[in-house]
């Protein structure tokens, strides 16, 4: 099954991970409307908003306030044996992606043989699989391709071993991680996982409802609205 997905990523020691992802909820909150702003494209009184009745109305404000919940809701990953943290996305608000060594996109629609410099070397279990592979010998690079890659020649592994070297690096960090069990929710004894709501009580939520349908009404005015009715009713 194909996947693709980014993740920031943070090395930090346990006892101080509960006031980091503190601070990270407190900066969402901060910056509120410029999550909200940024994630605008994708609230269901966008994607809805060719249906005028009033159920769906209400559905639509309905399925608002719950698009906000999970619009600031983070997906933390933590890894005790590496004193690594890991948030899923791409983009983050405010000062956010400062705080974390860097970022890494996985997917396996296409090669991954990463440059060296695209991994945040900052995090020592990168650094450490990098340079264990980036300096191999033949011996050790043949075996980390069988392990992970499966059977390929000598001859093959010789006519491009920068190739066979990356996606091994690839390969055993991903493993290191156990990010397929990550990815499809299996619980697995290397990693916790905690998903955090940014939003704390109903003045917040009623807060943000109204930073979304200004946003929305500044964006999208009735007569825009009325010109996508008539366009869908000549198709």
């Amino acid at each position: 099954m194909s996947y693709a997905f980014g993740m920031f990523f943070k090395q930090i020691k346990q006892e101080d991970l509960l006031s980091f992802i503190d601070k990270v909820q407190a900066e969402m909150r901060n910056h509120a409307e410029e999550w909200i702003d940024y994630n605008k494209y994708y609230a269901p009184s966008v994607r809805l908003f060719t249906l005028h009745s009033d159920e769906f109305k209400f559905a639509k404000s309905y399925l608002d306030e719950y698009w906000l919940n999970t619009v600031f809701t983070s997906r933390f990953v933590y890894w005790p044996d590496y004193n690594l943290l890991g948030v899923s996305g791409y983009k983050l608000p405010g000062e956010i992606e400062n705080w974390f060594d860097g970022h890494f996109s996985f997917q396996n629609s296409s090669d991954q043989d990463y440059d060296y410099e695209t991994w945040p070397t900052g995090i020592r279990q990168f650094k450490a699989r990098i340079d264990r592979i980036k300096n191999a010998d033949d011996s050790t690079l043949y075996e980390c391709v069988d392990k992970h890659m499966g059977e390929y020649s000598i001859e093959e592994i010789k006519a491009d071993p920068e190739y066979f070297k990356k996606v091994c690096i690839y390969d055993m960090i991903y493993e290191d991680l156990q990010l397929n069990d990550w990815l499809y929710n299996h619980d697995n004894p290397a990693f916790y996982q905690l998903s955090i709501n940014a939003i704390n009580d109903d003045g917040q939520r009623i807060r943000y409802n109204a930073m979304l349908g200004n946003i929305l009404k500044k964006e999208f005015d009735e007569e825009e609205m009325m010109d996508f009715d008539e366009r869908e009713e000549e198709r």
